[in-house]
């Protein structure tokens, strides 16, 4: 794994855990206030989330669960490609900070939806921490590209989640 790219373990997961990681990260929640948000549930996973609007889709959702070591990001609404896409490059970039992650576009929450997750040892969690907090804590805005489609993402409001969100993840 390069130090700018998110790729799959070369371990295979036990496919049901991922989809189950999957799934119950992807539901979009009404009750999400807009903005930014830092999550945890009953299998302690942090989830660091972006709405736009209340109730509205999860613009971003940054999802770790260091017990099964699960990395995974989903981006709601991301069009209306009508079959499910493999190979997708996700860009997230603020100032000179970049953070890539592949994936595919399906139907993930209920819309179509693009998702990447990965077996992420302590290793590659590292990795992942050195490119994406760095966009995370730039002076933003965040610049969302997933092919065609360019989001920019407020950072405001985002410090606050982020410090709960970084040790949650990546640890002390």
């Amino acid at each position: 794994m390069s130090g700018r790219s998110m790729r799959a373990s070369p371990i295979i997961a036990p496919m049901l855990a991922l989809a189950v990681a999957a799934a119950s990260v992807a539901v979009a929640n009404q009750g999400d206030k807009a903005g930014w948000a830092f999550i945890t549930d009953q299998q302690k996973r942090a989830v660091l989330i972006y709405v736009p609007a209340k109730d509205g889709p999860r613009s971003l959702t940054i999802a770790c669960l260091r017990a099964s070591e699960i990395f995974e990001v989903l981006v709601e609404d991301v069009g209306n490609a009508r079959t499910a896409v493999t190979g997708v490059t996700l860009r997230l970039a603020n100032g000179p900070a970049r953070f890539e992650a592949k994936g595919e576009i399906g139907f993930f929450a209920s819309t179509k939806s693009f998702d990447s997750n990965a077996i992420a040892d302590a290793a590659t969690l590292r990795r992942i921490r050195d490119t994406l907090v760095p966009v995370l804590e730039g002076t933003g805005p965040i610049v969302l590209t997933l092919g065609s489609l360019t989001r920019e993402l407020p950072v405001a409001g985002l410090a606050d989640a982020l410090k709960r969100f970084k040790p949650a993840c990546f640890g002390a």
